[in-house]
């Protein structure tokens, strides 16, 4: 069988002294890890804004392939839904995740069952528009990806295609309503984490 070279000139191939992970001696094209508070909102937000940037550049272009951008788009943003909710109800609870038993838990729905409880508590009778709005959002990602494979994977543990029924995305209306929805959960994870202070 006669194979394919791969010496293709002028294509920028690896090369020696490649190192994924080095510090920059510019600031500005560095992460600073041992600056960053780790929590579950943190984690949250960083999904939300890199699904924002992702979304930014399909819709101006300047991606290769825009109609495969929805792939890490629709996780980034089903990741930060999971994130945030597991924060609202470790905050809420007062413990950790391990106690929370939610560690390995990436079904939206149970854990938005969770979570709904904690906006009861602290805000009764209060914001019951906004928890439907939200709960409608966090609804579709869950019809569409129930255990956060559908975004990841062509085909789930199952063999199953994922995504079948989800055909034509507005990228540019999916940030606008997850802005809102982000907006008004991490309201909800400063208020839950303000009054926890305040109490103790």
């Amino acid at each position: 069988m006669k194979r394919v070279s791969l010496s293709i000139p002028k294509v920028n191939w690896p090369k020696a002294g490649d190192e994924p992970f080095l510090a920059s001696k510019n600031p500005r094209h560095e992460a600073r890890l041992d600056m960053t508070y780790r929590t579950f909102g943190v984690y949250a937000l960083a999904y939300k804004e890199a699904a924002d940037c992702v979304v930014a550049c399909a819709i101006r272009r300047r991606t290769r392939y825009p109609n495969f951008d929805m792939f890490p788009i629709g996780f980034l943003y089903r990741h930060y839904l999971e994130l945030v909710l597991k924060e609202i109800i470790c905050c809420g609870r007062r413990c950790s995740l391990e106690e929370a038993r939610i560690s390995r838990e990436h079904n939206l729905s149970r854990l938005w069952k969770e979570a709904r409880p904690v906006f009861e508590e602290f805000w009764p009778d209060q914001h019951l528009h906004e928890l439907a709005l939200v709960e409608n959002c966090i609804s579709e990602f869950q019809k569409f990806d129930e255990s956060s494979q559908g975004f990841r994977y062509p085909t789930d543990s199952k063999g199953r295609e994922t995504l079948r029924s989800l055909i034509r995305v507005d990228l540019r209306k999916l940030r606008i309503v997850m802005t809102r929805v982000a907006n008004f959960l991490d309201a909800a994870c400063d208020g839950i984490s303000e009054t926890n202070l305040n109490t103790q």
